[in-house]
This record gives C-alpha cells, structure tokens and sequence, in this order.
C-alpha cells in the first residue's frame, strides 16, 4: 500500500510538473502571437503609410506635368505672336521705307 501511495505520489508530481510547463509553453505563445500581431499591424500601417506617400507622389507628379504642359502651350503661343509682331514690324519698317 505504502508503495501505491508513493507512486502514486511521483506520478502527482510529475503531472503537476508537466502541467506547469504546459502553462508556461502556452504563456510563451500567447506571447509570441501577440508580438506576431503586433508585427503585423506594424507592417501593414507601414504599408498603408507607403501607399499614402506614393499617392501624394503621383499626384504632385501629375500637377507638375499639368504645369509643364501648360507653361509650355503658353510659351508657344507667346512665340508665335512674337513672330507675328515681328512680322508686322518689319511689314511695317519697309512700308516707312518705302513711303
């Protein structure tokens, strides 16, 4: 009988071991998936924070080209009356030559 106690006993023991070191393997990955979590909603704020960033990109790149296109349509038509003006300059030089 005293040997079935102390059996028995042992194997008390050890479950109660075993069971703590379930307990701890288990706070570890709850630990580790909250850290996993956290990682992952840091990165995916990176991402959206990325994406923001690229957008506001585009759009000024976009406001630039838009810029450009007109600053170089205005320049063109600044050219040609420049050309025109000229022209009518020189018509009228040679028709105070003339006269």
């Amino acid at each position: 009988m005293e040997r079935l106690k102390k059996e028995n006993d042992k194997y008390y023991t050890r479950l109660k071991d075993e069971e703590k070191k379930n307990d701890e393997l288990e706070i570890k990955r709850e630990s580790i998936q909250k850290q996993a979590d956290i990682q992952r909603q840091q990165l995916l704020d990176k991402i959206k924070n990325i994406e923001s960033l690229l957008s506001t990109e585009k759009d000024n790149r976009e406001k630039w080209i838009n810029q450009f296109e007109q600053e170089q349509s205005n320049h063109v038509k600044t050219n040609s009356e420049l050309l025109k003006i000229r022209g009518e300059l020189q018509d009228a030089q040679m028709n105070l030559r003339n006269a």
